[in-house]
Formats: C-alpha cells, sequence, structure tokens
C-alpha cells in the first residue's frame, strides 16, 4: 500500500492490507469454530467452555489490533497511532537520535519493529506492519530528514 498524503506535509503510512484481514480473518475462523460447537453441543449445560472461547476470542483479536500502527510524518514530528486504541505517540524530530528497523521472529510468524531511540528518554518501540514499498519510502523520508536509519529486516 503507498504512503498517503493528507496535505503537502504529512505522509501517512498505514498498515498493509493483510495485516487487517488478519484482524478480521483468525477472529473470523475462531468465530465460525465457537458456533459450531455450540450447535453440536446444544443441549450442554456447561458454559464454562463457551466463556473459555469467548475470552480468548476477544484477547486474540485486541493482541491482533494491537501491532496496527499508522505512522504519520508530519512537519515537526512523527506521530505512530493506534486507531483501534485511540493512543497516540508524538516523537517530535529534532528528538530523534536514530532508528532502525528489525524483523522478530516469534514462533512461526514474523513482524517488523521500529526502534526509536531518542536524546531524552528511553527508545520506544513500535511494531512497524507496512508493505516493503512503505518501507522504503519511509527509510527515503528519513534520510530526507538527517535521520540516521538502519534496516535490519
Amino acid at each position: 500500500m503507498k504512503p498517503r498524503s493528507n496535505n503537502l506535509e504529512t505522509k501517512i503510512f498505514r498498515p498493509s492490507s493483510g495485516k487487517y484481514a488478519r484482524l478480521i480473518f483468525i477472529p473470523g475462523i475462531l468465530g465460525i469454530a465457537f458456533y459450531i460447537l455450540k450447535t453440536y453441543h446444544r443441549n450442554a449445560s456447561n458454559n464454562e467452555d463457551y466463556a473459555f472461547l469467548i475470552i480468548t476470542l476477544i484477547a486474540l483479536l485486541l493482541y491482533e489490533a494491537w501491532g496496527l500502527n499508522n505512522f504519520y510524518a508530519c512537519k515537526d514530528s512523527l506521530l505512530i497511532k493506534k486507531n483501534f486504541f485511540t493512543i497516540k505517540h508524538t516523537v517530535a524530530w529534532d528528538n530523534i537520535k536514530s532508528m532502525s528497523i528489525k524483523r522478530v521472529n516469534l514462533g512461526q510468524s514474523t513482524y517488523r519493529i521500529l526502534v526509536i531511540r531518542v536524546y531524552s528518554g528511553p527508545k520506544k518501540v513500535f511494531k512497524f506492519p507496512v508493505s516493503t514499498a512503505s518501507k522504503q519510502t519511509f527509510i527515503k523520508l528519513m534520510k530526507e530528514k538527517n535521520i540516521s536509519i538502519k534496516d535490519y529486516s
């Protein structure tokens, strides 16, 4: 997915469409399995199994949604938003010491993270779920802003 611009000074880097599909697909499969199980065991009076499945489904949905970060390259700062949770992190361009993009292996799944080292405070780590083309555009933009960025992914 290409970065989109709202105006001349802001570039938006959104998660790839596959990440949003995962947000719908995995809980959808679990929801269908839950429905089949509930239909099969219609007469069962034990609702604890159903409660466990619902809690697992909600936890998985929240976990997947947590990693969907949008990156806004504004005039004065980099804004990172978690849209589903209305959480925003802002880092001023002049406070960024360096950045690196790394690939994290977690079992059978892998994902990218963006590590932002700042002059004041601890480093900041965010999931970086953008497409490869958007990642390259992001790297180019950071280099234009004279920010050291390394890609280890």
